[in-house]
């Protein structure tokens, strides 16, 4: 988004922002590492974060 047009950018942060947020309130940081092996090149935020409850969540608790 920061090399989009400015009215293009203000558009897509307007659609993506409540998902983003959606997705922050589902999710911690993965303080644990358990999910480096998927994200190791990746600078997105969002591979560094695991939900809160579920099956993931239980999944990855079993696996550390």
């Amino acid at each position: 988004m920061d090399q989009a047009p400015a009215g293009l950018a203000a558009r897509m942060r307007a659609v993506l922002q409540p998902l983003d947020d959606r997705y922050t309130a589902a999710t911690e940081v993965d303080e644990a590492g358990r999910l480096a092996s998927l994200f190791r090149n990746s600078h997105s935020w969002w591979w560094k974060r695991v939900p809160v409850a579920g099956d993931i969540t239980e999944e990855l608790e079993g696996a550390g």
